[in-house]
Formats: structure tokens, C-alpha cells, sequence
């Protein structure tokens, strides 16, 4: 089984998996995936090949994940459902789960972090790509708001809200 976690950057997606207790689960951020493919950070990836070739790499990152037998929980980057990734997800039988943030605690959250390419355009573009990405983060099966990340502390818990929302 596949559990992938999407919000927007600074929604709390990593810290949320790292403190779900789940024994037999594999955790990975999606991220760290990709800069330990490519030997480098996120953002010398998006100053060589901008951010479609960091899309693309994270892409082939997160199929080989999905195509593994092991249990795995997956933080998945920010921008990660931009792509032809919800297909994809949806023909592995991955399960979506949404931390669900609103922008002004995501961009206090990050604000200032040099990690983060993105924070480059400004407040406004990225309120505007908050907006644009929420259509895709809406296609999960599970919304979790800021007090479930806190509440929610091992994985059957969060399979028994899964199950209760089918």
C-alpha cells in the first residue's frame, strides 16, 4: 500500500509523516528522493534545469516508489500533482491524503527559507499558485485540516479515517 501526502509548501506534510507512528511503513519524503537521485539540492536542480526538469525528475523518482512492494508513506513535494502524477497515482491504487493549510500559515511557515526556489516569485505568485494547485490536492480521498496533523498519531488511525470516508 501506497500513502501520499500533498499541500502546499509549509502545510506540514513532512512533519506530519515523520511523527505518524507507523512500524511496518516505510517513510520518504519525495524530495530527498530527489536530490539523493541527482547528487545535489532542489534548488541547484531548478538553477540547471529549471523547474520542469526537476518535475520530471521527481516524477521518475515517485513511480519507482510507487512500483515498489513495500508499504510506503510519501511526502510528496508542493507542486508534485502539476503534472500527469494524479494518473498515475490513481493507476497504482495510491492513496492521496491532503493536508489541508491555509496559505497564510503555509507562507509564514517558509517565508524566508532559501530552500525553497519558489519563494523567489513573492507572496502574491505564490498565493496565486496556492489557489491554482488546490484543484488538484481537492482529488484526494482523505482532507486532513491542522488539527488532525496533530491529532492523527499512527497510521491505523489514519487508515480507519480512510476506510470511514469510503
Amino acid at each position: 500500500m501506497k500513502i501520499l501526502i500533498c499541500g502546499f509548501m509549509g502545510a506540514g506534510k513532512s512533519t506530519f509523516a515523520s511523527n505518524l507512528n507507523a512500524p511496518n511503513w516505510e517513510k520518504v519524503e519525495l524530495d530527498q528522493q530527489v536530490e539523493r537521485r541527482a547528487a545535489c539540492t532542489i534548488s541547484q536542480i531548478f538553477d540547471k534545469v529549471g523547474e520542469s526538469g526537476f518535475r520530471q525528475l521527481e516524477l521518475l523518482a515517485l513511480t519507482k516508489l510507487l512500483d515498489s512492494d513495500a508499504n510506503i508513506l510519501i511526502s510528496l513535494g508542493g507542486g508534485t500533482l502539476e503534472r500527469q502524477v494524479l494518473s498515475l497515482i490513481k493507476e497504482r491504487s495510491a492513496i492521496l491524503v491532503w493536508i489541508n493549510v491555509p496559505f497564510e500559515i503555509c507562507f509564514n511557515r517558509v517565508d524566508g527559507d532559501n530552500n525553497r526556489p519558489l519563494l523567489k516569485q513573492g507572496r502574491g505568485k505564490l498565493l496565486k499558485l496556492y489557489q491554482n494547485r488546490e484543484k488538484n490536492y481537492r482529488q484526494a480521498q482523505l482532507q486532513l485540516g491542522l488539527q488532525d496533523t496533530i491529532t492523527l498519531r499512527n497510521i491505523d488511525d489514519l487508515l480507519q479515517r480512510l476506510s470511514d470516508k469510503s
